[in-house]
């Protein structure tokens, strides 16, 4: 199955030079959830350059984004360019200057001497030159290239902030405040300028004022972290304290990881149907955050699945001024325009996405389907075609295709794509799918199915579970239907409703192993164990060698405490997959609780960290073995790493807790198993570490 990326790639830098106001950009740079909140629409040329020309826009964007100071949005950019075309001097030229800026030297020279292997005495080139003497502190022969670049475009604001920082190290205040004033008079939201201006005022003695341009510099460019830290030292060295504990609270909701796991919580919600929750964690995320696209996008989409129309295209709107030119958002919003019935509006989204990255096959294909929509067929065909030959040949591609021709009535070449198709429900046979709706109901049965696919993927479960009930409703025996709604009620955790919709899958295909699983891991789900437990024995009938059945059941069984039972089912696991670690891992875990003979259990346990040395599953049911053992400190050191793996494990952090308290370390003991129990209250050890827990306080 296609593994598409869904929601916006979500990460935040900030870190800078002692004296230049600068941004550290990680190796590797993706797309940003703190775009600005600025329309290209207004970006000069745009029109005119960009909509012939992808990467022409692509490159102008990058221009105007280092320009306003918006620097990691400006890399972005310019790698992009780079991606369609590696020699574009002008790209490499801002990628260059941004690496310089956040002290990447290495990075930065490889950038420039791309620049001089052809030659090019550009203006990055010189104020790459500029900031690496400077860096240097070698200022006259920075002056000197920072007045070649000036001469080239005598205006350019990173010049000119550039000369400002360079007066400021030399605490030449006042020319360094006259070139800081000058950025700012054209780009009043320039946050490195407006910070530059908060150092001069510093250094004069004019407090006030620079608590002001920080304060500017900081509403501009949230995420920047030194700037906070900045204004942090001012209000702590004029005895603010007020104002100091406030900012470090601000502070702490930017330091790295805190956005990410809010919106982590909010899209979990959109996917488990929890909407009101949605939009109130929404709220809580845009009080703290104010210009997060992310945000709005939560908003948007559970107001979309509560049936507020309205509120729900001015989200749409407030996501896309922020995230404007940024591919995924495009692909969200057109996803939004999807599920609101919007097919012109989400059309034009998707085909944003298809200017700004031409080989992005995950929004050409809902593109396709619009098409098939509009009933032109041909068109959407033609459409997916093309995507096969950019590398998107799977199942995915040959199941619309099937659809599309099923909507035209050719039955031969509906049998022919569906004979790849089908593999959208793995196992699936061909003679399961001979059906052909009445001829009335033929398009729009067609169209359903799609859409069915094409919400799915991108998790919007809610309306695959219609686009399901529109296909059953014309065709109550469509194994697609049942099997896709099936998995939508399992991902929003409605295991009671994915139970009913696997076992009519199961009637309509006796056989299918995947839909057995399924109907096995929803009746777990209801903690139904002996239904479970009958549909995983009958996967094994239909294939006695399939080692996931064999976990599944040993799984269960440790559910309902019949440990014993479990061993000789993760036994069988390992017999039918001696490389595969998760049997393993397990079997060492069970085995480790029931016998006081812990060899077995530590041979197993070092098995499965030598198969996946860095799955921290592994590492942990060692780490606790060890504890348990008596090596209690190398046990600890386990469980640490793979706490740094995975953080977020309540069965970890409680073994983490009960190794600290065997190692007489109360405070860390008690550290750890709160923690395991702020996160779950159900998990394998919960009743005993509430005990400890309970012991310690």
């Amino acid at each position: 199955m296609p593994k598409w990326k869904i929601f916006p790639i979500l990460f935040a830098i900030g870190c800078g030079l002692p004296f230049f106001h600068g941004i550290c950009i990680g190796s590797a740079l993706n797309e940003s959830d703190s775009a600005p909140e600025i329309s290209l629409t207004a970006d000069p040329g745009w029109t005119q350059s960009g909509k012939t020309d992808p990467t022409g826009a692509a490159l102008l964007l990058a221009e105007t984004r280092l320009k306003q100071g918006l620097w990691q949005d400006a890399a972005q950019f310019a790698q992009l360019v780079i991606s369609r075309d590696s020699q574009n001097s002008k790209a490499h030229g801002i990628l260059g200057t941004i690496y310089a800026l956040g002290g990447q030297k290495k990075i930065a020279e490889g950038e420039l001497a791309l620049l001089n292997e052809k030659g090019e005495k550009s203006f990055y080139g010189e104020i790459i030159e500029t900031i690496f003497k400077a860096q240097a502190k070698e200022f006259r022969e920075a002056e000197q290239h920072l007045g070649l670049a000036l001469q080239k475009e005598p205006e350019h604001p990173v010049a000119l902030y550039y000369s400002g920082s360079m007066n400021l190290a030399q605490n030449n205040l006042e020319k360094a405040g006259d070139d800081f004033q000058r950025v700012i008079a054209s780009y009043p939201d320039f946050s490195p300028a407006l910070a530059g201006m908060g150092q001069v005022c510093l250094r004069q003695k004019k407090t006030q004022n620079a608590i002001i341009y920080y304060q500017k510099a900081i509403d501009n460019d949230p995420e920047n972290l030194l700037f906070r830290r900045q204004l942090i030292d001012i209000y702590n060295n004029t005895d603010q304290k007020e104002a100091a504990s406030k900012a470090l609270v601000e502070y702490a909701n930017y330091t790295p990881g805190i956005k990410e796991r809010y919106i982590a919580g909010g899209l979990d919600l959109l996917s488990k149907g929890s909407y009101q929750e949605a939009l109130q964690l929404a709220d809580k995320i845009l009080g703290i955050y104010k210009r997060l696209p992310a945000g709005y996008y939560i908003k948007a989409v559970a107001q979309i699945n509560l049936g507020q129309e309205e509120k729900a295209l001015d989200n749409i709107n407030r996501f896309l001024n922020m995230g404007f030119g940024i591919p995924q958002t495009h692909h969200e919003a057109g996803m939004c325009f999807l599920a609101l019935g919007k097919t012109d509006e989400a059309y034009e989204q998707f085909k944003n996405v298809i200017f700004l990255d031409p080989k992005n096959g995950v929004s050409f294909i809902p593109m396709t389907i619009i098409e098939q929509i509009r009933g032109n067929d041909d068109r959407a065909l033609h459409g997916l075609m093309l995507t096969q030959s950019q590398g998107e040949s799977g199942p995915f591609v040959h199941y619309l295709m099937a659809n599309i021709f099923l909507s035209k009535g050719d039955k031969s070449n509906y049998q022919k794509e569906m004979a790849i198709g089908k593999e959208m429900v793995p196992g699936l046979k061909l003679e399961s799918l001979d059906f052909f709706p009445e001829k009335e109901k033929t398009q729009k049965f067609a169209e359903d199915r799609n859409l069915m696919m094409i919400f799915f993927l991108n998790r919007w479960y809610d309306k695959a579970i219609q686009e399901s009930d529109s296909i059953i409703k014309m065709y109550n025996t469509d194994l697609f239907a049942w099997y896709y709604k099936g998995l939508s009620e399992m991902a929003q955790g409605k295991y009671r409703d994915a139970s009913n919709s696997f076992d009519r899958t199961m009637h309509i295909a006796p056989d299918l192993l995947s839909g057995q699983m399924n109907l096995g891991r929803a009746y777990s789900g209801i903690n139904a164990y002996q239904n479970a437990i009958a549909a995983f024995t009958k996967v094994i009938e239909i294939n006695p060698s399939y080692s996931a059945a064999y976990m599944a059941i040993g799984d269960v069984y440790l559910q309902t405490k019949e440990e014993k039972k479990a061993i000789l089912s993760y036994r069988e696991v390992i017999k039918l997959t001696p490389d595969s670690p998760e049997g393993y891992q397990r079997l060492a875990f069970v085995l480790s609780e029931q016998t006081s003979d812990s060899e077995e259990a530590l041979k197993f346990a070092m098995k499965a960290v030598e198969l996946a040395p860095e799955n921290p599953f592994s590492i942990d049911v060692l780490g606790w073995i060890n504890v348990r053992r008596g090596e209690v400190k190398k046990g600890i050191g386990e469980l640490e790493k793979a706490s740094s793996i995975l953080s977020s494990d309540p069965v970890i952090l409680y073994h983490l807790g009960a190794g600290h308290l065997k190692n007489d370390n109360q405070k860390e003991a008690k550290r750890y198993l709160e923690a395991a129990l702020n996160i779950s209250k159900n998990f394998n050890g919960a009743d005993q570490a509430s005990e400890i827990l309970q012991r310690i306080r």
